[in-house]
């Protein structure tokens, strides 16, 4: 005889309640319910049988306990698959200068993470693409004529400070790659100037590419990039007169569909994201 413990669900309503749970508990039906629950606290795992048709086990998990079909990894992996577009049209544009520093921007994202997250005892987790894309996207807020240990120096200001430091993936207050970017800014402003290499027609195309992808697959807040891009173009009019101008801006675009619809730093209701 198994050791667990079955209750057997019967086809009529218990008329009194268990002595152990609460006076408050008359009706059969609550009754059952409370019985239920008590001796799944006493007794975990346990079996439930449903008359002779079924018996099944169950074993109760933490939450969540309702999964959506698309993960965190996958939201990652398919953000850095929209940003190739962009990325290849800087190569076209600026040729092995930008290839070097996204080479060096993503590499030194990944180290960074599996040594710090090594020496804290803690599992890397290189496998979601997080490191991927905070490191993508500050290559692709640099010029092309940044040193390479300012390179590093934003790199490691992004992954270890603006996202390990807070938590991890998730935890962050503020987009990494942008805090990587700030600091390397605020430093150095001489060698990381605004506007790099996805400034222009070709990569705003493609920057559009890649977001409608994300729009599609409905993995961005939509109202988002576009609140954005006519908040901005709006302003662009009433300073400059010029509200065209500014939507071939790459680097607009940019922030319209990939750091403005961060899931973990954009606010989580319609109305605070509107």
């Amino acid at each position: 005889c198994d050791s667990r413990r079955k209750i057997v669900i019967a086809r009529r309503r218990p008329t009194r309640c268990r002595s152990n749970l609460r006076p408050a508990c008359r009706q059969g039906r609550d009754c059952f319910v409370a019985t239920l629950l008590a001796m799944t606290v006493r007794n975990l795992p346990m079996s439930v049988s449903l008359g002779a048709k079924a018996d099944k086990t169950f074993s109760p998990v933490s939450a969540p306990h309702l999964r959506a079909s698309q993960s965190a990894q996958k939201i990652l992996w398919a953000s850095v698959v929209s940003l190739l577009p962009a990325w290849i049209a800087s190569l076209i544009v600026f040729g092995w200068k930008a290839f070097f520093i996204s080479l060096l921007a993503v590499g030194s994202a990944i180290g960074f993470e599996f040594i710090f997250r090594i020496c804290l005892g803690q599992r890397p987790k290189i496998r979601n693409g997080s490191s991927v894309l905070i490191g993508l996207l500050l290559a692709m807020l640099l010029p092309p004529s940044t040193s390479w240990w300012a390179v590093l120096f934003g790199s490691f200001v992004a992954v270890v400070i603006a996202k390990e430091m807070f938590g991890g993936l998730g935890r962050n207050l503020f987009h990494p790659a942008l805090v990587g970017y700030a600091v390397l800014l605020s430093f150095f402003p001489n060698r990381t100037e605004p506007a790099f290499s996805i400034v222009g027609l070709p990569s705003s195309l493609a920057l559009v590419l890649g977001g409608a992808v994300l729009l599609a697959k409905g993995w961005i807040y939509w109202p988002l990039p576009f609140i954005y891009l006519i908040g901005t173009c709006a302003s662009s009019f009433l300073v400059e007169g010029e509200p065209i101008a500014c939507l071939i801006n790459g680097s607009l675009l940019l922030g319209a569909f990939f750091f403005a619809t961060d899931s973990v730093t954009t606010p989580v209701t319609k109305m605070g994201r509107s």
